[in-house]
């Protein structure tokens, strides 16, 4: 009987061999797959390395583990100082809103707000204020203070305007945007004066 020289005949430990490449390359495969992806996503998503540095993410079983290791170094009276502070604060944030509520119309509009007469980087405008709060918070994320304004507008009503910056000027405006490039490249904006 003569042997089909078409037919390979392995032995076990070949196979066994065989197996194992085939495992170790899918493993590879997929790590490399996984951390090109997650490289890609961030890139298309505008997060720079130097971003990714600033930001330390933690899974929430480790933020309120971090939270009861500051608690515990804190003596008694200094929580109870602590907590008092709190209070104080929400009682004055509570009775700041009331009195902002009882105010009457003819208050001045530049007493209530120090920052008219300034310039900002408008990004965005909501007409309720979720959208305008999930919009600002993609650029805190990546470590910008995005600032939200109410204004109202005469024939639409009230809008949530998404700014970044506070500027003396429109130069000084101009000159961040062209400092901070990689951020507006892709995003629409336009220096605004704060009425």
């Amino acid at each position: 009987m003569e042997q089909d020289p078409r037919v390979f005949v392995f032995e076990k430990k070949e196979i066994f061999l065989i197996f194992m490449f085939v495992l170790i390359m899918s493993v590879t495969c997929f790590t490399l797959g996984v951390n090109l992806g997650k490289r890609l996503a961030l890139e298309k998503s505008g997060v720079t390395p130097a971003d990714e540095k600033a930001l330390e993410m933690k899974s929430v079983e480790e933020e309120f583990a971090d939270q009861v290791m500051a608690e515990d170094k804190i003596s008694d009276d200094e929580k109870i100082e602590l907590l008092k502070k709190e209070m104080k604060d929400k009682l004055d944030n509570e009775l700041q809103s009331i009195s902002r509520d009882d105010e009457t119309v003819s208050t001045p509009a530049k007493a209530s707000n120090p920052n008219i007469g300034k310039f900002s980087i408008q990004l965005g405008s909501f007409n309720n204020m979720q959208d305008a709060k999930q919009f600002a918070e993609g650029f805190t994320a990546r470590g910008y203070e995005a600032i939200i304004y109410e204004t109202q507008l005469a024939d639409k009503g009230t809008w949530f305007r998404v700014t970044i910056g506070l500027f003396e000027s429109s130069a000084e405006a101009k000159a961040y945007i062209k400092k901070e490039a990689s951020l507006f490249q892709d995003q629409e904006h336009v220096v605004i004066e704060i009425k």
